[in-house]
């Protein structure tokens, strides 16, 4: 992201969109993996790309079941699977995090909007320690 310009940074979120969303080619999880969520201060392009990605997903899905399959646990059965499912609970827990700072004081999140029922379905998948108390 630091080599590209935040207009490519917004059309990669919008293809990503569709390669997980419309066609389901890839998974979200694993793409996300990629970038560290861990940092308390997001790079500007890291912002935009997330936002632009995870917002564009809350405002798809008209139920909000459907949102949430996007980020729903896998079932695990081998060891192998058991350390992705450990890899991802970080992965989820980052995600939250930035659901909670950032998507949640988005000018988009209005009471019984589309993005506000996507917003707390996908922040009770994603929550495994009580967070969702926050909103």
């Amino acid at each position: 992201f630091d080599s590209i310009g935040a207009r490519k940074v917004a059309n990669l979120a919008k293809l990503l969109f569709h390669l997980v969303v419309t066609h389901r080619v890839l998974r979200i999880l694993p793409v996300i993996k990629t970038l560290d969520l861990s940092d308390d201060d997001l790079d500007e392009s890291t912002l935009i790309f997330l936002t632009i990605l995870l917002s564009s997903i809350l405002e798809h899905f008209s139920e909000p079941a459907q949102a949430k399959t996007i980020f729903a646990r896998s079932t695990a059965t081998t060891k192998k699977e058991s350390s992705d499912e450990d890899a991802d609970e970080g992965i989820r827990s980052g995600l939250l995090v930035f659901f909670m700072e950032t998507l949640k004081s988005s000018p988009k999140n209005k009471k019984n909007s589309r993005f506000r029922k996507n917003f707390k379905a996908i922040v009770k998948e994603l929550d495994t320690d009580g967070f969702e108390d926050m909103f």
